[in-house]
């Protein structure tokens, strides 16, 4: 293993550790890969996260896997537009994430 994959697998890891410390009920891996990218789940089927090591910074995606409805593709639009106040980024001494589960 090179010392970028270590990195990664480190970074990973203290991120997995943090997630399971400020949200013990969010689902993290069991184990931090050792690559630029890490998946998380997000609880539902429909949605899941990426983050990942970009060029110059970190980044992150949501995917939204949706039935092969019209209406549930409006209705998983309208729970995210309602959760819009979540989408911030907290900081160390920030709890507001609490209240967006």
């Amino acid at each position: 293993m090179g010392s970028r994959d270590r990195a990664y697998e480190q970074f990973w890891a203290r991120l997995i550790g943090r997630i399971g410390v400020r949200q013990p009920d969010w689902p993290t891996p069991g184990k931090a890969p050792v690559r630029n990218w890490l998946s998380l789940g997000a609880g539902t089927g429909w949605f899941s996260y990426t983050t990942s090591f970009g060029r110059k910074e970190l980044c992150s995606e949501l995917y939204i896997k949706v039935p092969g409805d019209a209406p549930a593709g409006q209705r998983i639009l309208a729970y995210l537009q309602s959760r819009r106040a979540c989408w911030k980024a907290p900081t160390d001494t920030d709890s507001s994430m609490s209240s967006c589960h």
